[in-house]
C-alpha cells in the first residue's frame, strides 16, 4: 500500500508530479519550536552493499528482532529503514540528486522507509 491510498489527505503522495528531485529554497522554510525530537533507534543490523552503477545502495536484512525505526517528534507513526543510498559524484561536482537554493553538492544520503503497521 502507499500513501496515496492510505489516507485521502495524502492523495498527492499518489497523484504528484514534482516530487523528486527537489530543491529546498531555504527562505521558505519555518522553524516549529513546539516539535518534538525524532527518535532512531539503533541497533546492530544485517545488509547487503551494492553498487548500482548510479549509487551504492545499503539494502537491510532484517533479522530477528533487530531493526532501525524512525518514531516520535511530529511522526505520528513508526517507520522502519528499508534501504540507505548513497548518491556520489567522480569528483568535487554534482553527486547529489537535490539541491539546496539551486546548488548541488557532491554527495548526500538518502533513506527508505516503511510504514510498519501496513506491512
Amino acid at each position: 500500500m502507499f500513501w496515496g491510498a492510505a489516507n485521502p489527505d495524502w492523495r498527492m503522495c499518489k497523484h504528484g508530479r514534482q516530487q523528486s528531485p527537489i530543491n529546498i529554497e531555504p527562505s521558505h522554510l519555518l522553524f516549529d519550536p513546539n516539535l518534538r525530537h525524532i527518535r532512531i533507534n539503533s541497533s546492530l543490523v544485517r545488509g547487503l552493499l551494492l553498487n548500482t552503477g548510479h549509487d551504492i545502495t545499503l539494502e537491510l536484512k532484517y533479522e530477528d528482532s533487530n531493526i532501525i525505526n524512525l518514531t516520535s517528534g511530529p511522526l505520528s507513526y513508526t517507520y522502519t529503514v528499508s534501504e540507505i543510498k548513497f548518491h556520489l559524484a567522480n569528483n568535487d561536482s554534482v553527486g547529489s540528486e537535490h539541491r539546496v537554493a539551486g546548488e548541488s553538492f557532491p554527495g548526500e544520503v538518502t533513506s527508505s522507509f516503511w510504514f510498519c503497521h501496513l506491512h
